[in-house]
């Protein structure tokens, strides 16, 4: 391994202010960190993460390399299912957060104006877990014309469960399929998609995203200015919606196959007209994670293309996210497939050691 000269070292500790670090720091990293410093010498700094279980290798990066050197007027929250093991544990702080207690449940249907006795809120309680998602669904489920009397005949969590997502199947067309197409294309979704996918109009298209904006599971934001606006299925619903509707409508996959087919056609369309770089490359990788899923071989060919644009270009980052998609596809790859897969695996590896101990050095020396 490479070692780097003791005035670099020096020069990287000035520039990072990390205390007797041996390694070099990535140029772009290292300019990010210094402005960092600089923007926080006079504002508090606040980092929310969510739903951190499911974070990628770029955010995994971050938690890594970036915030043991972040030590100056931040506060960063994540929040997931499960501990995050790449935290560093000096800086963090674990807190469980357990699930609504029965008097949270009440109060939480009391605000909603939803009347419910206390046997009713313990039954609640019993079957949700206090899951919040559950108790806020159920919530849309009395506002969508059922009783909460109609609880006395669930006995088990998963019948109550199954019984919150299944109405979604009954919703009036085209709002049913909204929601499927929105737990099946999760990675982006907004009116353009769902036009795309429902061959709508796109006024049609946002008088439906819309209308869907009224639902608890639905994290709606709207387009403002530049900025395109968003419409997600909450993650857990869009589990439950996979494993209760979508499970039983189509078994063999068959007609999600036909909707990622489209939605490779979709997103080439968006990376022909696309300047910005950045969205240019997360319209690529969103149009291989869906092509993947409906032609692989054609998938591996374009994922080909795009890294060797990456290492054109040195981006690192491009080429380890590329990697990260065709991930959970290795035991259907080839064996020619394979091998390519693992020398960009090992070209990453090497890129990220050179960077690392030379090119960081060098930029900041």
């Amino acid at each position: 391994m490479p070692e780097v000269p003791p005035r670099l070292v020096e020069s990287i500790t000035v520039h990072t202010g990390q205390i007797g670090t041996t390694f070099g720091v990535h140029p772009s990293r290292a300019r990010f960190l210094e402005g960092y410093k600089e923007l926080s010498k006079d504002k508090r700094i606040v980092l929310l993460f969510d739903t951190a279980e499911l974070a990628g290798d770029a955010l995994s990066g971050f938690w890594q390399n970036i915030l043991p050197r972040i030590r100056f007027n931040t506060l960063i929250v994540s929040v997931g299912r499960q501990p995050i093991s790449l935290l560093p544990e000096d800086q963090v702080i674990q807190i469980e957060i357990t699930g609504f207690s029965d008097q949270e449940i009440s109060d939480y249907l009391e605000r909603q104006e939803v009347e419910a006795d206390s046997d009713l809120v313990s039954r609640i309680a019993m079957l949700s877990g206090g899951r919040p998602i559950l108790v806020a669904v159920l919530v849309d489920w009395f506002r969508d014309g059922h009783a909460l009397s109609e609880l006395l005949a669930y006995t088990q969590p998963e019948e109550f469960e199954k019984a919150m997502v299944d109405y979604i199947r009954k919703l009036r067309h085209p709002e049913d399929r909204a929601i499927l197409a929105m737990a099946h294309l999760y990675r982006r979704f907004d009116e353009d998609i769902l036009a795309h996918i429902l061959d709508l109009s796109i006024e049609d298209a946002t008088r439906l995203i819309l209308s869907l904006s009224r639902f608890t599971f639905v994290k709606y934001r709207p387009t403002l200015g530049n900025e395109s606006g968003s419409c997600l299925l909450h993650d857990a619903m869009r589990d439950m919606v996979n494993k209760y509707i979508w499970s039983a409508l189509d078994p063999l996959g068959e007609y999600r196959l036909g909707w990622s087919s489209k939605i490779v056609s979709y997103y080439e369309d968006k990376i022909e007209v696309e300047n910005d770089r950045l969205k240019r490359q997360s319209f690529c990788l969103e149009r291989l994670h869906y092509w993947l899923d409906s032609n692989l071989e054609d998938a591996f060919g374009f994922s080909s293309v795009l890294f060797e644009e990456a290492v054109d270009n040195s981006d690192v980052g491009l080429m380890e996210a590329i990697n990260a998609e065709i991930s959970p596809y290795r035991a259907k790859l080839t064996k020619l497939m394979n091998q390519e897969v693992d020398f960009r695996t090992a070209l990453v590896l090497y890129r990220n050691l050179t960077m690392a101990h030379y090119g960081g050095a060098f930029a900041l020396g």
